[in-house]
């Protein structure tokens, strides 16, 4: 800023400063000039002297009105460039973030098909529900599940198999729209329910009481109607809720369930 101001003082000196001086020259002038000298000389050169002082003073103002357009210029600049670095961070920030998004959507593409391999690399015998829940645990480390099939009457669902469960626990059977199971069967959609306490599964759940965990409840859906529901409890996030659809449809396919 102080730096500004001097060049604003330099420039006005060297507009004031020869005008002073040529003042001083004619004041000069006019003192010894002889006295034989005409009125008319002393008026031309009156004349003159106003002209150049209106010369400087225009030039004067119309460096002022420069400056001051600059000046504006300079702070809209200023403000574009301020501008300029907020979107260029937000298009930063958004480019990271679908960088990630990308990233975790290839990270789990490939988790995906790595379950698909590990689950039906090797022929599940039609029927062989045990062994279905058994690959299923081992690739979701599961530390329970059981497998509900409808029955007769309509929507009532009994267990079909069970693996892992304490030998002396018997799942109860339930209906559409009873309890966390029932709701997930009339919804048809994947649910999970994370960090329950170990009390809840007792009012809830087929698996009974246990400790802090995730609970995934995974309808399948034949022909428009869900005809099985698994439901299975791991201690940490499988994310097996996401790519469920595609694992019981290629379960249906295969004639498994």
């Amino acid at each position: 800023m102080n730096t500004d101001i001097l060049k604003k003082h330099s420039a006005l000196l060297k507009l004031y400063v020869p005008a002073l001086i040529a003042l001083m020259v004619a004041v000069v002038k006019y003192l010894v000039a002889p006295p034989s000298v005409s009125g008319y000389f002393y008026m031309l050169e009156s004349v003159t002297f106003m002209l150049f002082v209106l010369a400087i003073y225009l030039i004067d103002n119309q460096y002022r009105k420069t400056n001051n357009a600059l000046s504006a210029l300079e702070a809209d600049f200023k403000n574009a460039t301020t501008d300029w670095e907020n979107q260029k961070r937000e298009l930063q920030e958004k480019l990271s973030a679908y960088e990630e998004k990308e990233y975790a959507s290839q990270k789990f593409a490939s988790y995906q098909e790595k379950v698909m391999l590990k689950l039906f690399r090797n022929d599940i015998k039609k029927g062989d529900k045990h062994h279905l829940l058994h690959l299923i645990s081992e690739v979701f480390q599961a530390g329970a599940l059981v497998l509900y099939k409808e029955t007769e009457p309509k929507g009532h669902f009994n267990v079909e198999q069970s693996y892992a469960l304490p030998e002396d626990f018997t799942p109860a059977s339930f209906t559409a729209g009873e309890g966390l199971n029932g709701q997930a069967v009339s919804d048809g959609v994947p649910m999970l329910v994370a960090d329950l306490p170990e009390d809840y599964f007792q009012i809830s759940s087929g698996l009974g009481a246990s400790s802090k965990g995730y609970l995934y409840l995974l309808p399948v859906i034949k022909n428009g109607e869900c005809k099985y529901l698994l439901e299975m409890i791991t201690f940490h996030n499988t994310e097996i809720e996401k790519m469920w659809h595609v694992i019981s449809e290629k379960l249906i396919d295969k004639g498994i369930l």
